[in-house]
């Protein structure tokens, strides 16, 4: 409950008529948010779910493209790529589509994915036997 009235919040303020959090703003914060992501794993195992629930909120509001979710993922961690290297990528992106997948449908998800120019294939480490983005692969 508290998490759809975060998403439902953030939505609210970039968004409308006075955009009182620019996409910059919002972009920084989610970095900060995936920098420490790793760390915060062991306290809360569903982080992953629960953010990749939040950015898709972001792309069926048309604030953020899969693009610039991909982006920040690749981006962000202790370092570029840290997130991919250990699977964690994997998993929010994967959260990420099956969210959109149950709330808009596969026709919507396909339209996300064909416009992007984001390689879902880049998110996935060779190391992992399986990953949740596996079926969207």
């Amino acid at each position: 409950m508290e998490r759809e009235l975060l998403a439902k919040l953030l939505v609210s303020l970039c968004s409308g008529r006075h955009n009182l959090l620019s996409k910059q703003q919002l972009s920084d914060g989610l970095s900060n948010v995936l920098a420490s992501l790793e760390d915060n794993l062991s306290d809360a195992p569903r982080a992953t779910e629960y953010l990749g629930r939040l950015l898709a909120r972001f792309m069926e509001e048309s604030i953020l493209l899969l693009q610039e979710v991909g982006k920040l993922i690749q981006e962000s961690g202790e370092e570029p790529g840290y997130l991919i290297q250990g699977g964690i990528a994997a998993d929010i992106l994967g959260a990420v589509l099956d969210s959109i997948k149950s709330d808009k449908g596969n026709s919507f998800l396909d339209e996300i994915k064909t416009t992007s120019s984001l390689k879902l294939v880049d998110f996935r480490p060779q190391h992992l036997k399986r990953s949740k983005l596996d079926a969207f692969m």
